[in-house]
């Protein structure tokens, strides 16, 4: 009787250590419920690189600032004398006589009475509103140069200034020239890629919109990638950029 006891209380002690065993283990977390594992997102994609930040600004006034009138010219007709001579022989111990005669001849020469309008420094002044170092004919290194003398230029381009090119009389440029600045994206390579607008051009005032420029501050050249100058222009000197 008494071993019968001893194996019941034995059985009962094991049934009490399983239960308290299987009580605990459903209190453990599940490892599929960890917090750990549950705060790591694995589908989370790679970080992007930046995308260019663009500053813009507004295009209303473009019709406003460009009407285009070409030169005007006037022909002038010249009348140029072209003398001839003449000798004839009367007889053997005749003298010669030489008879001049006079003739007339007409040609025409084109002056150019005004220059084509908008030229590259009204056109940036009306987009811009920089009305400021007015000195009568200026060239655009003149205004830029008038400019950084009242602290109005920097070398970092902006939406709304003017960027000035340097004079460059293998190209065309001898005085210099002109740009609108339409917008200013960064690179993130320490370049800018401007979008920009300019007239003259081509020394008859067409005008060029939204071309695309790679500018470089730190060496101060410029690369057009799109519009007329594109084929050529890939290493023009700026002055810097005129603001308001």
């Amino acid at each position: 009787m008494a071993k019968l006891l001893f194996v019941c209380a034995a059985l009962a002690a094991v049934f009490v250590f399983l239960g308290s065993a299987s009580i605990k283990a459903a209190e453990l977390p599940s490892p599929r419920q960890s917090p750990i594992i549950a705060s790591i997102d694995t589908t989370a994609a790679l970080p992007l690189p930046e995308a260019p930040q663009c500053v813009s600004v507004s295009s209303l006034d473009r019709e406003q600032c460009y009407h285009r009138s070409p030169a005007t010219r006037r022909t002038v007709e010249q009348t140029a004398a072209v003398g001839t001579s003449s000798a004839s022989k009367h007889s053997k111990h005749s003298k010669k006589s030489a008879k001049s005669s006079k003739a007339s001849k007409k040609k025409s020469k084109h002056i150019v009475l005004g220059m084509c309008q908008p030229q590259c420094i009204p056109y940036t002044r009306c987009r811009s509103g920089v009305d400021t170092c007015r000195l009568g004919n200026t060239s655009p290194v003149q205004w830029y140069m008038c400019e950084h003398k009242s602290g109005r230029t920097q070398a970092l381009p902006e939406p709304g200034s003017v960027l000035v090119l340097a004079a460059n009389a293998r190209r065309g440029m001898p005085t210099g020239h002109t740009l609108y600045v339409e917008e200013v994206c960064t690179d993130g390579d320490g370049t800018y890629t401007l979008r920009l607008s300019h007239t003259n051009f081509d020394r008859a005032c067409s005008a060029d919109i939204d071309a695309k420029v790679r500018y470089d501050p730190r060496t101060m050249r410029t690369e057009f990638l799109t519009g007329p100058w594109a084929p050529w222009a890939k290493s023009l000197t700026a002055l810097g950029f005129i603001v308001d």
